[in-house]
């Protein structure tokens, strides 16, 4: 698992990394001295490996469940500027975590159930198999399509009012690979199911949904869904970093990878995570459906929106963001 954490990490060109404890780090005073020695070694890592590859800037955030304790950015960006703890990264597949909190807050209101089928909410959702896939079997990636179906849209275009109805006409012709419940794959087809779910639920688009029910109750302001074309990152070529061109707009996959935010709001949304509804939290959910997005089903990697994992013995749990020129990681460690 480590090895795999570090060849994740290695490949982006900008990219931003989030850590936190579930405990205060470290809490005491008298700790100051060890706190700080930490941050070093950890400053001194991200540092030590951008001199190594050569890639232009990053930033990293420690936080834990009371919130930020160390932010700093590193290098620069395809314009010059400095990285900080306010500039904004696009961080692709963390925006799940996010589309998952938005869900479950549907679910305290009422207005999801977990085990109801999808197209409960969606009568126009009838994939071509006849087994029923439940809003649960989306946010643990079980329902049965396969990481190939949620790729198939990646080089679109689509960003005019719709694209999620339209994303969930086309997944009417994909075939399961699996019976929904049964078998994970991770495909982002299953987070664009949400988050047309939660536009019919809501009557909003996404984009409002998250600002609204996600992005203002945590208090993160250096956060939004959408494309800011003069945010760009860094492709390779021949082994030279160099400005990459923006991807297409694919507002249909605004709910798996949509995300721009500052490295301080993620530092506050991972801290939001481990707070669990103990205290700051909890005007965003309960204690107990916190707790439940963190439960990953028997024999599955995938909790709702963060993968479940065990390093070194310890529990963690942990989410990459990978675009063509921008990396993102998070990684939560509740128990330390």
């Amino acid at each position: 698992m480590k090895s795999e954490m570090a060849r994740r990490i290695a490949a982006g060109l900008l990219f931003v990394i989030a850590a936190a404890f579930a405990g205060t780090v470290p809490a005491a005073a008298t700790d100051t001295t060890a706190r700080e020695g930490l941050f070093e070694k950890l400053d001194a890592w991200v540092a030590g490996g951008l001199s190594r590859s050569g890639d232009p800037g990053a930033a990293l955030v420690v936080a834990d469940r009371n919130g930020v304790v160390h932010c700093r950015g590193f290098g620069h960006d395809t314009h010059g500027a400095a990285i900080t703890c306010g500039t904004r990264f696009p961080v692709a597949s963390l925006t799940k975590g996010f589309t998952a909190i938005a869900v479950m807050r549907a679910v305290e209101r009422g207005a999801v159930r977990l085990d109801a089928p999808i197209k409960t909410y969606l009568p126009s959702f009838r994939p071509a198999d006849a087994f029923p896939i439940t809003v649960r079997d989306a946010l643990q990636m079980l329902t049965g399509f396969d990481t190939t179906e949620g790729q198939r849209w990646l080089a679109s275009a689509d960003a005019s009012p719709g694209a999620l109805a339209r994303r969930v006409a086309a997944l009417n012709r994909a075939r399961l690979f699996a019976r929904p419940g049964s078998t994970f794959a991770y495909s982002n087809a299953d987070f664009d199911l949400l988050g047309a779910v939660l536009e019919r639920v809501e009557r909003k688009p996404y984009a409002t949904i998250m600002r609204e029910t996600v992005l203002e109750p945590l208090g993160l302001s250096g956060a939004a869904i959408g494309r800011d074309v003069r945010i760009r990152g860094y492709s390779r070529v021949f082994g030279v970093p160099v400005p990459a061109l923006p991807p297409p707009r694919d507002a249909a996959d605004d709910p798996a990878a949509g995300l721009l935010i500052e490295p301080h709001s993620l530092g506050r949304y991972v801290a939001a995570q481990l707070d669990e509804g103990r205290s700051w939290s909890a005007h965003v959910l309960s204690r107990g459906d916190w707790q439940r997005l963190h439960t990953s089903p028997i024999d599955s990697p995938y909790a709702m929106g963060l993968f479940d994992d065990v390093v070194r013995g310890r529990h963690v749990y942990w989410h990459d963001g990978l675009a063509p020129d921008f990396h993102a990681y998070v990684v939560l460690v509740p128990d330390r």
